[in-house]
């Protein structure tokens, strides 16, 4: 090797004399005067590794599950039972003077059922309170005695109003109205 490649000696020609005189011996290395080098550990546990990795495999599933998961299905907005029965009887009052009196009896008939199947399940829409709690069954299931204390307090009013006689005048037709509105909204309350 050429003397200009030579590092070492370049160093030590450097720091000598301008004279070239005696240079001082280079030091070996390790230099006393600096530290000894520290070894680090040969890296972490395996089981660290292992235990890392499943704890970011599960927590990228669950990341995943809940951004792709299927959504539950959200209910339509449906109007309060009662609402919609008021609504249909104000509407049915201002059409009385056109309608025949038995024709307003019908109607106010069929509102109050398709109210009390909204509101209280009432399973069958055009059956009085006999016929759907026969007084003849003793052992009466479970469905029906819940159905019974459900819709039983109503079913006097409800048989009063639907099954009512058929109105004559146009006078028993708006009262039977004005008695149906009355009646809901004593039960709104």
């Amino acid at each position: 090797m050429t003397e200009w490649m030579n590092p070492i000696r370049m160093i030590a020609q450097m720091s000598g004399p301008q004279g070239g005189g005696d240079a001082p011996a280079p030091v070996p290395l390790p230099h006393p005067d600096i530290a000894p080098p520290v070894e680090l550990p040969g890296g972490l546990p395996l089981w660290v590794v292992i235990t890392a990795c499943v704890i970011v495999a599960c927590l990228v599933s669950l990341v995943l599950w809940l951004l792709f998961r299927p959504r539950p299905q959200t209910p339509m907005a449906t109007q309060m039972p009662v609402k919609t029965a008021l609504t249909s009887l104000r509407n049915l009052r201002s059409q009385s003077d056109d309608l025949a009196p038995p024709e307003i009896g019908h109607r106010v008939s069929e509102i109050l059922r398709v109210y009390f199947m909204a509101r209280y399940a009432v399973p069958a829409l055009y059956q009085t309170t006999p016929e759907l709690f026969p007084k003849w069954q003793d052992a009466e299931s479970d469905a029906k005695r819940v159905l019974r204390e459900r819709f039983g307090p109503l079913a006097g009013i409800y048989d009063e109003i639907a099954f009512a006689p058929t109105p004559s005048t146009q006078a028993q037709a708006q009262s039977l109205i004005e008695t149906a509105i009355r009646k809901l909204e004593e039960e709104r309350e």
